[in-house]
């Protein structure tokens, strides 16, 4: 930085002597003494006073002059702090004047140097930056677990030791893998469940029979049932299906006729006459209740004759 020869200022007023300057300039024109001996006298004289017919015109009189005289006292009271007043206020603002210049040649240099302040912890804040992503790579931190480390503005100040800073990133560092390690524990605990989810629903599938056999995602809210308590929901879970498919099979009517060989498919029609022809057939289904109901209305409305017989294998 280029050296500067600055003049010397020096401010060397001591108000105690400004003071002891105006006390002695007032003292040269003003002596209160008389007006306390005038006071302290008409006190004396008056203070057993009682007003009455015969004295009320004099105590009236008096009365007048001392609000007179207190009137013009404080008169020259106000002119004289008028007076004295003014050179105070030139001076104040004189005061005001300069110290406005002081602050407006400071101004620029304030600006320069917050310019070149920020700058530093610019650079201070890329330091720390680094050092945040160096250590977060040897805590293995995923990045968003180190992203949540922010530069601190106090790591950034001239005062700041790298050492220190370090101490405290790594803190934060460690508390964040704690969680992300919780949090891939919790993923690996669902997965497990889920695979295990996935194998009792083949066993109990299984060994229940079913037809349609259960799948993990059948089951809601896997992840609030704790794993105990796994095994024997989706026990209940194959039991109820177990019971709804033999439920099916038994809505099926318990007659079928023997299997005989379809000569020629029937069209459809929408009713027997008496010069029909018959064609019997036999047509082999896997319905639910549901469907075996709507079949029957169909072959009801079309005039089909029917036997159902449920098969038992």
């Amino acid at each position: 930085m280029e050296n500067r020869n600055l003049p010397q200022l020096e401010i060397s007023v001591d108000p105690s002597v400004v003071a002891d300057a105006l006390k002695k300039s007032l003292s040269e024109f003003w002596n209160p003494k008389p007006l306390q001996n005038y006071v302290a006298m008409i006190r004396e004289t008056n203070k057993n006073l009682v007003v009455t017919e015969e004295n009320l015109k004099e105590m009236t009189e008096l009365s007048r002059e001392l609000g007179g005289k207190a009137t013009k006292i404080d008169t020259v009271r106000k002119e004289l702090k008028k007076v004295m007043k003014a050179p105070i206020d030139e001076f104040e603002s004189q005061i005001k004047t300069e110290v406005e210049g002081l602050h407006s040649v400071k101004k620029p240099i304030d600006t320069q140097i917050a310019v070149f302040e920020d700058a530093r912890r610019k650079e201070a804040a890329e330091k720390v930056q680094e050092w945040i992503a160096k250590i977060a790579e040897q805590f293995n931190l995923r990045p968003e677990f180190a992203g949540q480390i922010e530069v601190d503005e106090k790591w950034t100040n001239k005062t700041a030791k790298r050492a220190d800073v370090e101490a405290l990133i790594r803190g934060k560092a460690l508390t964040l893998q704690e969680a992300q390690k919780a949090m891939d524990r919790e993923v690996e605990l669902k997965e497990e469940k889920r695979q295990a989810a996935i194998e009792f629903c083949k066993t109990q599938s299984e060994i229940a029979g079913l037809i349609t056999p259960i799948t993990a995602d059948e089951i809601l809210n896997i992840d609030e049932i704790p794993l105990v308590e796994l095994a024997g929901h989706i026990t209940k879970l194959a039991l109820n299906r177990k019971q709804a498919e033999e439920n099916a099979r038994n809505a099926v009517s318990p007659t079928e006729p023997e299997p005989v060989p379809c000569e020629k498919a029937p069209e459809p029609v929408s009713e027997i006459k008496e010069d029909d022809d018959l064609y019997p057939c036999v047509l082999n289904l896997m319905a639910s209740a549901e469907q075996m109901k709507k079949l029957k209305t169909f072959l009801d409305s079309e005039k089909i004759q029917y036997k159902f017989r449920r098969n038992e294998q």
